[in-house]
């Protein structure tokens, strides 16, 4: 079952589907961010809640694809984030527009003087590799979609 705590904390997933597993993990800070640093990334690794080598190109036998999404916007305690992992067009392996993983995230983490708010996300490598192919991931938060973040496996 998801949890939330004040600090980092990976969750696993269990997906429906057998394309992949994933995580997530949302997180406050008070640390002062610059705007260059606001938005979304995806890369292979994260480090300290930031992006290393932010991509969106994978291999199909890259482990795992993160993403993260960092704002100025701090939500409410209760607010739930909605993550979703999308396999746009992978050829044969899925219909388009597939939800491979959805993550729902509640927020009980948010205090005053916040200054950003962090959500990171993770799916990991299927047994026979990623499908080569467009996948998407979308961050909503109140059934509006704040961010895409859009990657290719080649």
């Amino acid at each position: 079952m998801p949890t939330m705590v004040k600090k980092p904390t990976s969750i696993s997933i269990a997906v429906a589907i057998a394309l992949a597993s994933g995580a997530c993990k949302l997180q406050a800070s008070d640390r002062s961010v610059g705007a260059e640093v606001m938005g979304t990334f995806l890369c292979r690794d994260l480090k300290n809640d930031v992006c290393v080598e932010p991509s969106d190109i994978f291999e199909a036998t890259v482990p795992v694809v993160h993403v993260t999404y960092k704002t100025k916007d701090i939500p409410k305690n209760g607010d739930v984030y909605v993550i979703q992992w999308i396999a746009e067009d992978v050829g044969q392996a899925a219909a388009a527009n597939t939800v491979i993983a959805t993550l729902n995230e509640e927020v009980k983490d948010a205090v005053p003087g916040l200054k950003n708010y962090v959500v990171n996300s993770r799916l990991t490598k299927p047994t026979n590799g990623w499908p080569v192919g467009k996948y998407r991931v979308d961050v909503k938060l109140a059934d509006k979609t704040l961010t895409t973040a859009r990657f290719v496996v080649k």
